[in-house]
């Protein structure tokens, strides 16, 4: 299995970043130049190779073998009505998780919105719309666990962070063998330490969040004007984005 890469000495991951968001959904920055910009930032030099699983079915050879972490993008299929790609996609999270147990690859993975409930989902958590609590949309101060607190070190005092959300359904009961980071199930890591899942958006910019909303019809359809607006501003509020993903990498690495 290969190990990490190097940059100048420093570590300088291999990233494989699955993309659940269909092409037809244009926006700018688009998803892609905001995990690149995001992940440049705390990971100078990493590999950072995209996959399509929804058109061309695109997937990493080998479970990911040849890469350190592999990340699940947001997105906006209906996990609990699944459309075949989707079925797919739950099944490759599950060979993954195989695939660890038997050593045929190092590969952690981290789950983002979308993903963070495709992982759930697909290890026999439960999820569900978030009806009249729902959209959470904007940036969101999320509270941390007592185990969170220790994991997510730059919050050790605050005891929360800051992170863009942008969903409408979210995990009720999670998997089995995952430990709480977060508040409300938004943050969960695998008892083994290979997996982590957010339910918001470490990698998102204020300008890729209201490129989103002003294209999400279904989200926004109830909402008064007014409303929309006092979210876009919301999104354009100082997050912990950069260094929640600067743990991320450091996580990676860790037993």
């Amino acid at each position: 299995m290969p190990g990490p890469a190097t940059n100048g000495g420093a570590t300088a991951p291999r990233i494989a970043i699955l993309k659940n968001t269909p092409s037809a959904i244009a926006t700018v920055p688009t998803s892609s130049d905001s995990f690149i910009t995001a992940l440049s930032a705390v990971a100078p030099g990493a590999q950072l190779d995209f996959y399509d699983p929804i058109e061309a079915q695109e997937y990493p050879a080998d479970a990911g073998a040849a890469y350190d972490l592999i990340i699940l993008s947001g997105g906006t299929a209906d996990i609990n009505a699944p459309e075949p790609w989707v079925l797919k996609m739950l099944q490759f999270v599950r060979q993954l998780v195989k695939a660890r147990a038997e050593g045929r690859t190092g590969a952690k993975v981290v789950g983002i919105c979308w993903g963070h409930q495709a992982v759930h989902v697909a290890l026999g958590g439960r999820m569900e719309a978030m009806g009249a609590s729902g959209p959470e949309m904007g940036v969101t101060t999320i509270g941390l666990t007592g185990e969170g607190s220790h994991f997510f070190d730059f919050a050790a005092e605050k005891k929360s962070y800051d992170i863009h959300e942008f969903h409408k359904r979210q995990i009720v009961d999670p998997a089995p063998g995952f430990v709480p980071l977060a508040k409300q199930n938004q943050c969960f890591v695998s008892n083994d330490n290979s997996i982590l899942t957010f339910q918001g958006h470490p990698e998102m910019s204020a300008k890729l969040a209201q490129s989103l909303l002003a294209n999400a019809s279904t989200y926004t359809q109830t909402m008064r004007e007014d409303e929309q607006r006092d979210i876009a501003r919301r999104m354009e509020k100082e997050h912990d984005g950069q260094a929640i993903l600067e743990r991320v990498v450091r996580w990676v690495y860790e037993k």
